[in-house]
């Protein structure tokens, strides 16, 4: 991308907010509001410090934040009870009054998101873009091809909270390339790293390094020309003119690359067997696949995620065919369509959007006592630290400081992807699961039946594969895959009537 056209964005988007903010300072009446979650325990004076800021900034409104518990008997042995799980946050959200909804992602399968939107209980937020300069900078927080992946049947309701994991790469051990004289370019294709693998593997077997990891987390699944849907076992074809849902079990690929992966463990170059986090610690492996935003943010992934230290030096090199489309899977944050301060809640969440100090007061709490910036880096306090949740339901992700996983650009970095990555050919469309609800559980639950053979484990791959795609046959599959095209036939025929 143009560096001009990125930055000119990014100074417009400031333009905006500062121009939004100065015009605050004016005397109005305070107005509490209430935001609801799902399933958050708030530490002890994140409100208050929260609440504070808001004066100090002469925001005039104070919120209440509200959490709805999840329930234990929804647990059943190892399973759990999505639909009971979605509607215990619905009726809560429904009877309450309250001003700002936080959405989580898609829990199983279930889209709390477009569900919520077509129950009626978000508001729109399109007639806000044209209302005044809180509305304006709300417009301004993301480019036009991001919002359109947040419309729900044409309609936007929610802002995007964090994100940015749209990238596959793999991360290198450098020990490794300098030992085998590699010389790794800066992308690199599944094939290819198959290849590197296996001359690493060889020659630490020929040393006897019994304990030597080549790789674990390998997922190969990621279909050139196909989008992945809230059901594991549909996969959307965009290949063609028009959109096409089809079970991964008819994609050629998707067994290929199965069959793959059960070659690759057969041989041990996949290993997840006990004991490869110790030897990764120690720094005998070769490479780990991640998804990321950036080649430093993948390496400080790796490093952070599995402890380890400076001396082991990492290399991430990307692999642009397993990269991901922009579709906003994760969690939104929504106006409540019963709020009676609509007014009042969109212009503290275009403060919140703009204003990099209110984003990392909700997402990591307070400077000095929840965190302490180290190197740049928002670092967690060892015992007032916030958890991962407050990340992924709070703040505008696109201004919030780097944390220890993140790139130290990552503000710039994340931009970079909005203007890189293609939005999904299926931005707009959310699978309503409402005629085929028993279906996608009873698939799910198939699903977790054979994952180990789709992740390449067993004896016999033919032999399981048939009994899994008689399984599969039996849980409804196909019913799913029908209903999904005569709902994308009906989007796509209503996009035309919106074109014309």
């Amino acid at each position: 991308m143009r560096k001009g056209c990125r930055y000119g964005f990014l100074f417009l988007v400031m333009v905006i907010a500062l121009s939004f903010m100065n015009g605050c300072g004016k005397k109005q009446k305070e107005v509490q509001l209430k935001w609801v979650v799902y399933d958050v325990f708030f530490p002890e004076g994140w409100q208050e410090d929260f609440n504070e800021l808001l004066k100090k900034k002469g925001i005039p409104c104070q919120v209440e934040f509200v959490s709805v518990s999840v329930k234990d008997e929804w647990y059943q042995g190892e399973e759990f009870d999505y639909r009971k799980y979605l509607k215990h946050y619905e009726d809560a959200v429904a009877v309450g009054k309250y001003d700002i909804i936080g959405l989580p992602g898609t829990q199983g399968y279930y889209d709390f998101y477009s569900i919520f939107a077509r129950e009626g209980l978000l508001e729109p937020l399109e007639p806000y873009f044209t209302q005044g300069e809180a509305g304006e900078t709300l417009r301004m927080v993301y480019p036009e091809k991001i919002w359109k992946t947040l419309e729900v049947d044409g309609t936007i309701y929610g802002l995007l909270n964090s994100w940015g994991n749209f990238k596959r790469y793999f991360v290198l051990n450098e020990k490794y390339l300098d030992k085998y004289g590699i010389i790794q370019n800066e992308t690199v294709t599944v094939s290819a790293m198959e290849e590197l693998l296996k001359t690493v593997a060889e020659g630490e077997q020929k040393e006897q390094n019994t304990l030597f990891v080549p790789v674990t987390g390998w997922n190969p699944f990621r279909q050139v020309g196909y989008e992945d849907t809230p059901c594991v076992m549909v996969s959307i074809d965009t290949r063609g003119e028009q959109l096409a849902a089809k079970s991964n079990l008819e994609i050629e690929q998707f067994k290929e690359n199965s069959r793959r992966l059960h070659e690759l463990e057969k041989d041990r170059i996949v290993q997840n067997s006990e004991g490869t986090l110790k030897q990764k610690q120690e720094g005998n492996f070769f490479a780990e696949m991640i998804y990321s935003y950036s080649t430093e943010a993948a390496v400080e992934q790796m490093r952070n995620g599995y402890g380890l230290k400076e001396e082991i030096r990492l290399k991430a090199v990307e692999c642009p065919e397993g990269n991901n489309p922009f579709y906003p899977w994760g969690y939104r944050t929504a106006l409540a369509k019963n709020s009676t301060n609509k007014k009042e809640a969109i212009e503290l969440l275009a403060h919140i959007y703009a204003d990099e100090e209110l984003s990392n007061a909700l997402a990591y709490g307070k400077e000095g006592n929840n965190y302490h910036i180290v190197d740049g880096k928002a670092v967690p306090d060892l015992r007032r630290g916030i958890g991962s949740a407050f990340q992924m339901y709070f703040g505008n992700n696109l201004i919030t400081i780097p944390t220890g996983v993140d790139s130290s650009e990552k503000r710039t970095e994340l931009q970079q992807v909005l203007e890189d990555i293609p939005p999904a050919r299926q931005s707009g469309f959310y699978f309503d699961i409402t005629n085929v609800e028993d279906e996608m559980g009873q698939v799910l639950r198939t699903y977790e039946k054979y994952r180990g053979v789709l992740l390449g484990e067993g004896e016999s791959f033919e032999d399981d594969w048939r009994r899994m795609e008689e399984d599969f046959e039996q849980a409804g599959l196909s019913e799913i895959v029908d209903e999904m095209n005569r709902q994308l036939l009906q989007f796509q025929e209503e996009q035309k009537k919106t074109e014309m």
